[in-house]
């Protein structure tokens, strides 16, 4: 396993983008139900407008998925620029917040002791938080070519998101004509 800060922060980004790769196959489905409709509409066919609301109940059923999907795709490309913003901030800083005090620089020890006759007790003391010494953050090494090539990974990864919602804000204008 591998324990590396930006391992973690890479798994989420990679999350986020398989999701939103999930997403727009939703998306791009429920896009081509749509457009089947408004041909089916234009036709006057309206036996090809049932069979194609019938999933969904009815063509505000078709709209409402539609416009879910579309939201879910919005969500989850914010979410990209969030843990992309997490991995840039990481390169820049150098350091991470400590995992095991929060970036509190601090951690909390229970200690359990007796006095003669009376019931064990707990007492919540704090103490300066071992893996970051205190500072709440911990300092990372990484080499020219490890940033070169993690940056190269978030310039590509903004450019695909920025192609994305280019092509969803088209999409904002077919929702107000459905």
């Amino acid at each position: 396993m591998i324990d590396h800060p930006l391992f973690f922060l890479f798994m989420d980004t990679i999350s986020n983008v398989e999701e939103f790769k999930k997403n727009i196959e939703e998306f791009r489905s429920l896009s081509k139900k749509v457009y089947d409709f408004y041909l089916a509409k234009k036709e006057s066919s309206k036996s090809k407008q049932v069979l194609i609301t019938k999933k969904y109940g009815s063509p505000i059923g078709l709209r409402n998925d539609f416009i879910k999907s579309h939201e879910k795709l919005v969500k989850k490309s914010d979410e990209i620029k969030q843990s992309l913003s997490e991995v840039e901030n990481l390169l820049n800083n150098k350091e991470i917040s400590c995992s095991a005090c929060h970036g509190l620089g601090n951690a909390f020890k229970i200690e359990y002791f007796r006095e003669k006759g009376s019931p064990i007790s707990r007492i919540r003391k704090t103490i300066k938080c071992e893996p970051c010494n205190g500072t709440g953050k911990i300092k990372i090494d990484i080499d020219e070519n490890e940033e070169a090539l993690i940056r190269n990974f978030i310039d590509l990864v903004n450019l695909l998101n920025n192609i994305l919602n280019e092509l969803l804000k088209s999409f904002d204008n077919l929702i107000k004509i459905l």
